[in-house]
């Protein structure tokens, strides 16, 4: 990770905090102005759009401007897309 500590992930489908997950890196949000990309991770590989993702990482996410990268789904090529730019405005 780009602070120097353990990479960061969001764990998709679990809605608990856990020490230790096995799944697949379906994502990750690339923070611009922070040093800390994320990865987000799936169960089994379990697909979910870029707009769920996007709701799922909004609770801490809205506080930082970011892109979410990945691969093309399935019947695509496998390059890496640079999806479209998120800020989240915080609640209140």
């Amino acid at each position: 990770a780009g602070d120097g500590e353990e990479q960061d992930a969001y764990v998709l489908g679990i809605d608990v905090p856990v020490q230790s997950f096995e799944g697949i890196v379906i994502a990750v949000y690339h923070r611009i102005n922070d040093c800390e990309d994320k990865w987000i991770v799936s169960p089994c590989g379990a697909d979910y759009s870029d707009g769920e993702i996007l709701s799922k990482i909004s609770f801490q996410e809205r506080f930082f401007t970011g892109f979410l990268y990945r691969k093309k789904r399935k019947n695509q090529d496998a390059r890496i897309e640079k999806r479209n730019s998120r800020t989240f405005s915080a609640l209140g």
